[in-house]
This record gives structure tokens, C-alpha cells and sequence, in this order.
């Protein structure tokens, strides 16, 4: 489940209203909005402000093994130094999942490569 949803979901689970969780993090309304649509995705420190708002650890709001968040976030520390992605906080839910699944392919391919040499 991706944060967009995720955040949604919490939202609603708790009986929070946007408006709540938007003064806690000191946003807007609408950016609360944008991030459960995931036309918008936060920054690590707003990520942060929702794990502590809703009293879970930070990686709950992510479907990824440590190792994949490793990888991830340095991907797009290299794509944001490159020039490739100009704001991060405008990346949507759908090209951070497809960094993810990316990411989560080749780790569990190389794991399948390893596991074939150490078998023969």
C-alpha cells in the first residue's frame, strides 16, 4: 500500500479529519487532499509529522524492505542531483511505485542470480 492510500486510510481509520492532521503538519487543507489522491507526494520530513501524528514508525507508510528503501532513496537522490527530477515534492505515488517495483525486481533477481551460483 502506497503512502497516498495509506495516508487515507489512517485518516479515516483514526476519525481525523483533513483539516486536523493539516494543522498538526502546519500545511494546507488541499495538500492533505493532494497526497491521499497522490498528485502530490510529501517530503521525508512531512512523512515524519504523519508517522508521530498517528503514532506509527515512518516506514509503515511504505510497502518496501529496508534494503529496497535503501536503494530507493538513493535512486532518486541521483535522479534529483542529475536534473531528471526538478521538485521532488511533485513526484506522484505512481512514479515513486514504479521506481519501487523496479527496484524490488532487481534485488529479487540478483537474490535469484546469487542463489543459482551458490547452488552450483
Amino acid at each position: 500500500m502506497f503512502l497516498s492510500s495509506k495516508l487515507k486510510e489512517l485518516r479515516r481509520l483514526k476519525g481525523v479529519k483533513q483539516e486536523d492532521l493539516a494543522k498538526y503538519c502546519e500545511i494546507a487543507v488541499s495538500a492533505i487532499g493532494h497526497y491521499e489522491t497522490g498528485r502530490r507526494i510529501p517530503n521525508s520530513d512531512l512523512v515524519k509529522k504523519f508517522a508521530q501524528y498517528f503514532d506509527i514508525e515512518f516506514d509503515t507508510f511504505y510497502d518496501v524492505e529496508p534494503q529496497e528503501k535503501d536503494v530507493v532513496s538513493k535512486l532518486l537522490d541521483e535522479l534529483i542531483e542529475k536534473g531528471y527530477i526538478e521538485d521532488p515534492d511533485k513526484i506522484s505515488d505512481i512514479v515513486v511505485k514504479m521506481i519501487m517495483d523496479a527496484v524490488k525486481i532487481d534485488i529479487r533477481k540478483r537474490q535469484l542470480d546469487k542463489g543459482r551460483c551458490d547452488i552450483i
